[in-house]
């Protein structure tokens, strides 16, 4: 939708950086549901290694970042 919009680079970030606040409490309200719920955690704490070795989540995330720049690429030559 931002890309379709053509937004300015101040308004690009502040929807990256509202984006990234809005998960980022959602990621934690999720957390504190899990940790009052009495569930044995499978994972204590996070680890880059650990995220690392995800290498679909990788894979698809960074196509996903070349598709959506490839679209704005284009959009911007049309």
């Amino acid at each position: 939708m931002t890309l379709a919009l053509k937004p300015g680079v101040i308004v690009s970030f502040l929807l990256l950086l509202g984006f990234g606040l809005e998960y980022g409490l959602i990621a934690r309200s999720e957390t504190q549901v899990l940790n009052q719920s009495g569930l044995q955690p499978a994972v204590v704490r996070f680890s880059w290694r650990r995220a690392g070795s995800e290498w679909q989540t990788w894979l698809v995330t960074s196509l996903a970042f070349l598709s959506a720049l490839a679209k704005a690429s284009w959009l911007s030559l049309a």
